[in-house]
Formats: C-alpha cells, structure tokens, sequence
C-alpha cells in the first residue's frame, strides 16, 4: 500500500533531540495513561490491567535501550547498537498486541492467556522431565508449579464470582502428547479433524504482527499498523540474526580508519533509529488506548504534547502521525 509522502521538516539541521527531556514526557505519559486506565469506568478489568502492564514494559524495555545505547557510544563499542535494535523491536510488536486486545476483547484477552499458559505448561513438562529425579525441586514440580498451572486455566470471572476455564482439559492433553511425542501421529483418542498441530495452533494462537494486520476490523486502524509493519518487519532481521545484525560488528573488525569513521556515524544513526521509534511507539500505542478513555486527566492534550515533540524533530514520526494520530487528536 502506498504511502502519503511527508512534508520536510523546517529548519531541521538546526534540530536537536534533547532525550533526556523526552524521556521524562514519555514516563510522565505513560503513568497518566495507566491511572486514567485503572480509574476508567465501564472498560474490562483484565483489559484494563493487561494494558496497563504493556505500557510500563514500554518504560522498561525503552530504558534498556537508552543504556544499551549510551554506552555503545561512550565506550565505543558500537556493535552493542544491534542488540538496541532487537529491544526496539518488541516496542514496535507491543503495538500489534494493544490493537488486537482493544479489537476485540473477549476473543484476544482469552487467546493471548492461552498462549502464555501453553508456553508455562511445555515449560513445566521439560522441568519434570529433566529434574524429576533431583530432590531439591520436588515439591515445586509436584505441588507449586502444577497449582500455577492449574489455576491459569481459567479466568477470572468479570462480576468478580468464580471462573471462566479457558483450557479444557482435552487441550492439556494434546499439548501433552505433543510435547512429548513431536513426531508422531495423532493418537487414537485424538477425534478432530486434522493435526494435532493444527489443532494446537488455533487453539492457542495469539497473531504475530503479520497476521494481526489482518484480524483488525478498523481500516484506520489497519492501514496505520501496516505502516509499523514496514518498520517490524526491518528490526526483525536484528532479532532473527540476518546481517543487520552482523554488519556493525564485521565493520567493528576493519582497522581502517575510513571504515572506523563511517562505524561511528552508522552506529550513532542506528541508536538515533533505537530510540526514536521506541518513543513513537509508545505515542502509538497510547492513540489506541485514547479510544477507551473519557479524558479526565487530561490524556489526550498530553498525548499532543508528546507528539509535537516527536515530530518536531523526526520524519518517521511525522509519516506516522499523518497516517492516523493527526486526525484523532487534533
């Protein structure tokens, strides 16, 4: 899909990005959206919460990215760059989360606890298999663990009385036998149609980006996340070990002083790169959350400060502002 073409940005040799101001707009955003959340009336309490939680992970990791950053520069040690980009990455991917879970709750809450709990059960089936003789880790691998277990199979209900299983046991017991039989056909008492495979992944799947674009009804919406998708889809090859990741440090070995040079410049672009898109994808996220809140703390003129800021002094924020945030904020 094309993209509008974005206007210059005034001035902008004589723009300077003072991170330090903009980290503190960024938590001070980040902590009024999540008490504007939790304060917020008529909006699901898991919803609620797991938002909440995703918003200050953005602080975290975005925090890991200004010190993997600083020092890459300080000490120059410039191949640390690719591993802030691989960080940027998951702010970019916890966008594709919000907007599903802010699609459509009641399917994405339930998909997205199943798939964590399918992860901690496979988890603790390799435990019991490799420590079940070791007598220190008895009695969590036979008692504690298993009571985890157990009780993330279900959610709790939404009046606040009992629960609601989102695991049935037919489903533990696939994941069961796959676990421990990767190759093999499905068993007999495996009814479905189809593999046990697929079965599994439709039963458990929570969409990476690619596929969320595609489950969220919103076109705004979807056209503004295949915009990121671009952007995704570019910081993966720092994840996924494609030469992105193994260019800084092959430059990192040349003992030519032209090569050093251009490292340098290379890798003080590439942490600008970093923390700039951690910032407009935390900006990003928030314009989804907007949607749930009534604006009694004030979220939406401090969401417009942020973004002015932003696009003050990038273009990338600027084609992304354009795209959809400009219309619903101003």
């Amino acid at each position: 899909m094309p993209f509008e073409p974005v206007d210059d940005i005034p001035n902008i040799d004589e723009v300077s990005l003072n991170a330090k101001t903009i980290d503190g707009m960024m938590r001070g955003l980040v902590r009024l959206f999540v008490t504007a959340l939790r304060n917020q009336y008529g909006v699901d309490e898991i919803l609620k919460e797991l938002l909440s939680d995703i918003l200050f992970i953005f602080l975290i990791s975005h925090t890991s990215i200004r010190a993997i950053v600083d020092r890459a520069l300080r000490k120059t040690e410039h191949p640390l760059i690719a591993d802030a980009m691989s960080l940027t990455r998951e702010q970019v991917e916890k966008l594709f989360v919000i907007a599903l879970l802010l699609d459509n709750p009641n399917k994405w809450i339930t998909q997205y606890l199943r798939n964590s709990w399918r992860s901690n059960y496979e988890d603790y089936l390799l435990a019991k298999d490799e420590l079940q003789k070791n007598l220190m880790f008895q009695e969590y691998i036979n008692k504690h663990w298993p009571e985890g277990i157990e009780k993330m199979r279900r959610l709790p209900n939404r009046r606040g009385r009992g629960s609601k299983l989102i695991v049935s046991s037919f489903a533990m017991r696939a994941v069961k036998y796959k676990f421990n039989n990767p190759d093999s056909p499905k068993p007999t008492w495996f009814k479905r149609s189809g593999s046990v495979r697929d079965y599994l992944d439709s039963y458990f799947q929570f969409p990476t980006p690619g596929k969320a674009i595609r489950k969220i009804r919103n076109p705004n919406i979807q056209c503004f996340l295949r915009r990121w998708y671009k952007e995704y889809q570019f910081l993966c090859g720092y994840s996924h070990v494609a030469l992105g990741k193994l260019g800084l440090y092959g430059m990192s070995k040349s003992k030519d002083f032209w090569t050093s040079e251009k490292l340098g410049i290379m890798a003080k672009r590439k942490a600008d790169d970093a923390i700039i898109l951690s910032y407009t994808a935390t900006a990003s996220s928030c314009v989804l959350v907007m949607a749930i809140l009534s604006n009694q703390f004030g979220e939406k003129s401090n969401l417009q400060s942020f973004w002015k800021a932003l696009i003050a002094f990038s273009l990338f924020a600027k084609a992304v502002w354009k795209i959809m945030p400009e219309k619903l904020l101003e």
